[in-house]
């Protein structure tokens, strides 16, 4: 079955999206679920999908609180919720910048820096802040570069980025595998 994204792209839907998307919520709420019952959450999930002909992202993920919440799951249904609307908030903070930029491929750099920095210290509305300050109207595409540049700059500290556990882990798999 072939799931369409957010951007409007496809792609072969993978129950383990889900069944992760479940553990996150179950971890965030410190509550540990067997395997077994988070393969019966996800059958459960994949039966409404099939009476309901679901294939967006949006409509899937609607299906997973509803699952969790019918499940007597309320802490991991509403940790799941505040994820998406965050991950919602985040994504349209990238696309504004994207756009103000005027270019749409620094979405996924942002993307990047979204994932790898501690958003307390590298927070992406504080840097559509402070870009929007240096934008002017009649910039060109690489002063608005500049301008974002300077923006990001601007919010750095002195001290080594504070990356993410797992960026770091990453980035050293990847040092070793340069290796």
């Amino acid at each position: 079955m072939q799931i369409i994204k957010r951007n409007g792209s496809q792609e072969e839907y993978d129950s383990s999206k889900i069944a992760r998307a479940i553990k996150k919520s179950f971890a965030a709420t410190s509550t540990k679920l067997a395997e077994d019952e988070i393969a019966k959450l996800v059958s459960q999930i994949e039966r409404r999908m099939a009476e309901e002909n679901a294939t967006s992202v949006e409509h899937i993920q609607d299906l997973v609180e509803e699952v969790l919440m019918r499940e007597g799951y309320f802490a991991q249904a509403k940790s799941y919720i505040l994820y998406r609307s965050r991950r919602t908030e985040l994504r349209q903070q990238r696309q504004e910048i994207a756009g103000l930029v005027g270019d749409e491929g620094i979405d996924a750099l942002i993307l990047r820096m979204q994932h790898d920095f501690l958003d307390e210290q590298y927070s992406t509305s504080a840097l559509l802040n402070r870009f929007r300050g240096f934008l002017t109207e009649d910039m060109a595409y690489q002063q608005r570069l500049e301008a974002l540049v300077r923006a990001a700059v601007e919010l750095t500290s002195k001290e080594a980025p504070k990356l993410r556990n797992d960026a770091i882990l990453s980035r050293s798999a990847a040092s070793v595998t340069l290796l």
